[in-house]
């Protein structure tokens, strides 16, 4: 068979390049197409886009396409998510205009309707791949609850989830090792979102710039420093942390880096809302939702929506739950159970894409 995998954003890419891997193990054919904030995972993993584009705001759908008639696949998969211009819905438009199946993979767990909307007619649902692959059954009813069209959708995991089953055991001293970490010290790991650049106004009832006063001053003002290292990585697409933190405190900032070695090394993640913090889980790492002055009914932390993880609100709070962490090992085992986390997400996918290919 000959498949086109393409995403927008990160996010999606980490799905993607969980298939890709899996299909060029079966011997097809497959051909990707990326952004440059999306590219770098396909790299991290050893395959070279065959397209990449700049999200500079000019429309793709001419471009994608063109490559669409060029390579002419059997079957396309694509991330939902991004702007309605560019990658992921130029191949669900271009995909649907010459007649190709196509099959979208949900990617995190918020913002459901939004991702199959058409922002300027208002209609509802305009965007339908032939199937949508979603992670579980909550986040199933969460979208069918917003208006999504549940008959094209099936539970699938999360394709990572399979890498993660694979990858967890993996010893978590030499990999802090490798990226320059104390491997006798707990690594603490934020992984931080632009909260205030998506969702201005405190429309969550919080954003970042609440959330980096409690963290610092916790971990700096009330922790043994000596106990643990510190890491900030930034969002891939957007900075969020104010110079004068980098200036005030010692710890690792990083830009950019291979996540997935930066998540096997971490023994207690603590996010917002990032999808890291359910991968975190599924590595066996204490994860910590930091969301003070959270409007409940714009909660995008799954975990803390689902209430299998609580909602960190102020320092006292956040510093009980990292002294537990500094002294308990984490366990994914209800992480597992609820996420659909059993290492097939992949081959349920792919049997969908060959239902669309008609191959047997």
């Amino acid at each position: 068979m000959k498949i086109l995998l393409g995403s927008y954003a990160p996010g999606g890419a980490e799905c993607l390049i969980h298939i890709a891997q899996k299909l060029l193990s079966l011997d097809h054919q497959i051909s990707t197409l990326t952004t440059n904030m999306s590219a770098q995972i396909f790299l991290n993993h050893g395959i070279t886009p065959d397209y990449e584009f700049n999200c500079i705001g000019v429309p793709l759908y001419k471009e994608v396409e063109d490559i669409l008639k060029k390579i002419a696949p059997d079957v396309v998969v694509s991330g939902i998510v991004g702007p309605k211009d560019q990658l992921d819905y130029a191949l669900i438009e271009g995909a649907k205009e010459l007649k190709i199946p196509i099959l979208s993979i949900l990617d995190s767990w918020m913002n459901y309707a939004d991702r199959f909307n058409n922002p300027v007619t208002l209609e509802k649902n305009f965007y339908q791949p032939n199937l949508v692959a979603v992670m579980d059954q909550f986040t199933l009813d969460e979208m069918t609850k917003e208006g999504c069209n549940p008959n094209i959708c099936f539970i699938s995991g999360h394709p990572k989830f399979d890498w993660i089953k694979k990858s967890k055991e993996i010893d978590n001293k030499g990999m802090k090792e490798k990226l320059g970490l104390n491997s006798q010290k707990k690594c603490i790991t934020f992984f931080s979102h632009p909260v205030d650049s998506y969702y201005p106004n405190r429309s969550l009832g919080y954003n970042e710039f609440d959330v980096f006063p409690i963290l610092f001053e916790t971990l700096f003002n009330d922790l043994d420093k000596d106990s643990f290292e510190f890491v900030f990585k930034e969002h891939p697409i957007d900075s969020t942390l104010p110079k004068d933190y980098i200036k005030n405190y010692q710890f690792h900032y990083i830009e950019r880096c291979n996540i997935d070695d930066l998540m096997l090394a971490t023994d207690i993640a603590i996010s917002m809302s990032s999808t890291m913090l359910i991968f975190s889980a599924l590595c066996t790492s204490k994860v910590i939702s930091i969301q003070p002055n959270l409007n409940i009914e714009h909660d995008n932390c799954v975990l803390t929506r689902a209430e299998i993880l609580p909602n960190t609100q102020n320092k006292i709070d956040f510093l009980g739950e990292l002294k537990s962490g500094l002294l308990e090992t984490g366990s994914s085992a209800k992480y597992e159970k609820f996420f659909n986390a059993d290492g097939k997400s992949c081959d349920r996918i792919i049997e969908k894409i060959y239902s669309l290919g008609d191959f047997e």
